[in-house]
């Protein structure tokens, strides 16, 4: 393994306070270097990109679980010690620089508008030209379903855990090039699903069994790196830990599910007359295989992220841990009861399990005391809050779907029960789960790029038009159950909403990952050689070739000068490869007119 060593170099004593609540990890770091031990020994030095994220110290502590008057006292103690020699500490390179999220992300973007939500919109505006669901081929829904969970929620699920959780747990990835290849494994699968769904048109195809062993090899990967990176951790187990398995276990049988039983349908087990129907798996198997994906891997992984980060992240009393951990149990076993009823249509079960699910999720709800008067940790504390907004909303149409959910026990016509069922799969979906997905990643995509939002402007009409457009269709699509061609009408024109809503989320967080990473560096005017490495060549990158024929041969490369070249002067660094300062700053000068010596 490849170690890089900071050298840091102490600042002069002095009493004054230097840390308050509002500074930023960025700017604590920029300012002072050496506080960087303090940060390593929390396991807290690379959270993000190499220079620290945009975040206030006491939002930044509370998150991490340190206490902050505590960590402010040692990096004031950092800034104030002058040592007899300079300290050295080592950072896995793997942790500077990370990008392996963004492959996972922005591939996610590009499904959920294209095979999976928009795809989903345009089918939805034929149910309403049409007045009614019954005009929908099978194998579309189920294409697009498949593209919609595996593409746009798996991806991005499976990219943020391979970055948080090594910074989670105190450790390094294990198996990177696995994980880079479950991703080729998922993108290959989607691919197949796309482009063999307008190719095939046997009665038995196979392509949805190939694509379906593509996603269990690559949920296999997912779960052996997870596995390793946490037995490779030191850090205690977390309220987080168990869910965030259960969940990866999940996604792994969901793909074996999905996989057998479109072997069946590949070997002809499913074959009707019903046109409808032809060329698809029975829609009872296929709707207990996404409930699978979403309550088993999907749900799982946000309750476990939650139960970490809610109390930080909205500045709301702790989460009720007891409570929280024997959900974890009930939860999870209800879900074995349910996926089993699902499969062989054994009702009595399916009433238990779905009983049992939906009362102790709003117990969950209670639990993570999402909606309780904030605490006042945070309110003297400068930050973008806009997640909030997002989280709690994501919880109430988790509520409210888990209770149209319950509304199918109370009738047996099929076609009241198909609008029931769609409207709480909708509310899942893109209430909840997209909802989260888009309030975490406006709370970490910054931590993880060293940037800020690009637009808190796209944010806001991102928030109100997925809102508006979900809140329409399930409300109309109950509606619909009365078969009133009118409010067919008003749903087909629901989904576009949203695509609109995932399109403007999309450009924000591609543009905030794409950015380059943000350094605040005050302009150098006159060159004394106290200034960092980083800090001159950022603005004159014309230095570079002049520092190498110096003999500082490793300045080329970029990564070294964002992170060592942060944390020395010019000065010193002169020192430590024993080169003259005098000549080089003359050099320096003469390759830079503007700058005054």
């Amino acid at each position: 393994m490849i170690i890089i060593k900071l050298k840091i170099e102490k600042a002069v004593v002095t009493m004054a306070k230097r840390i308050d609540r509002n500074m930023t990890v960025k700017e604590v770091l920029e300012q002072y270097p050496e506080t960087a031990k303090v940060f390593q020994k929390y396991n807290l030095l690379i959270v993000g990109k190499s220079c620290g994220p945009h975040e206030p110290m006491a939002f930044f502590t509370k998150a991490h679980g340190v206490d902050y008057e505590q960590f402010a006292q040692e990096l004031e103690t950092a800034i104030s010690e002058k040592p007899e020699k300079p300290e050295v500490f080592e950072i896995d390179p793997s942790l500077i620089g990370d990008t392996i999220y963004q492959k996972f992300i922005k591939t996610a973007i590009i499904v959920s508008v294209t095979t999976g939500c928009l795809y989903g919109a345009v089918k939805l505006f034929q149910v309403g030209l049409a007045g009614s669901f019954d005009v929908l081929l099978k194998r579309a829904i189920q294409m697009h379903g498949a593209s919609q969970l595996v593409g746009w929620v798996g991806l991005y699920i499976m990219g943020f855990f391979y970055f948080i959780l090594p910074r989670l747990k105190g450790t390094v990835l294990a198996g990177r090039r696995w994980a880079n290849l479950s991703f080729y494994l998922i993108l290959a699968g989607l691919v197949i699903r796309a482009l063999f769904y307008t190719l095939e048109t046997s009665d038995a195809p196979l392509y949805p069994f190939v694509a379906g062993l593509l996603d269990t090899g690559a949920a296999a990967i997912f779960l052996g790196v997870c596995l390793k990176t946490l037995m490779s951790s030191k850090e205690p187990k977390g309220i987080q830990d168990n869910f965030l398995l259960a969940g990866i276990v999940w996604f792994l049988v969901s793909g074996i599910i999905y996989s057998i039983l479109n072997l069946q349908l590949f070997l002809g087990l499913f074959k009707t007359g019903d046109p409808l129907l032809v060329g698809s798996v029975p829609p009872y198997l296929f709707s207990a295989w996404v409930h699978l994906f979403l309550m088993g891997f999907v749900f799982n992984f946000i309750f476990g992220i939650s139960s970490k980060t809610i109390s930080s992240f909205l500045d709301t009393p702790p989460v009720r841990e007891g409570v929280i951990r024997k959900f974890f149990w009930i939860y999870n076993l209800s879900l074995i009861g349910y996926v089993i009823s699902a499969l062989t249509r054994i009702q009595q079960i399916y009433f238990i399990t779905l009983l049992l699910i939906a009362h102790f999720t709003w117990i969950f709800i209670f639990s993570l005391r999402v909606f309780e008067r904030k605490v006042g940790d945070l309110d003297d504390v400068r930050m973008d809050r806009s997640h909030e907004r997002f989280i709690r909303v994501g919880y109430v149409w988790l509520a409210i779907s888990s209770g149209i959910a319950l509304f199918q026990l109370m009738t047996k016509d099929p076609y009241i029960l198909h609008m029931l069922r769609g409207a709480a799969n909708h509310g899942y979906t893109v209430g909840f789960v997209s909802m989260l997905m888009i309030g975490f990643s406006m709370k970490m995509i910054p931590v993880f790029t060293g940037n800020q939002i690009w637009s808190g402007t796209l944010t806001k009409w991102t928030f109100w038009l997925l809102n508006i457009g979900n809140a329409s269709r399930i409300g109309f699509e109950i509606l619909c159950a009365t078969k009133n061609p009118i409010f067919h009408q008003i749903v087909g024109f629901t989904g576009f909403l949203e695509v609109l809503a995932l399109f403007l989320f999309g450009i924000n967080i591609w543009v905030t990952m794409t950015r380059e990473e943000a350094y605040e560096v005050k302009p150098i005017e006159a060159f004394t050689g106290n200034e960092t490495v980083f800090a001159l060549t950022e603005q004159f990158p014309q230095t570079i070739p002049v520092l190498k024929e110096a003999g500082f041969e490793k300045i080329t490369n970029p990564l070294l000068r964002k992170t060592l070249g942060r944390a020395i002067t010019v000065k010193k660094a002169c020192q430590e490869q024993k080169v003259d300062f005098s000549t080089l700053k003359q050099k320096i000068i003469a390759s830079v007119p503007t700058l005054r010596g």
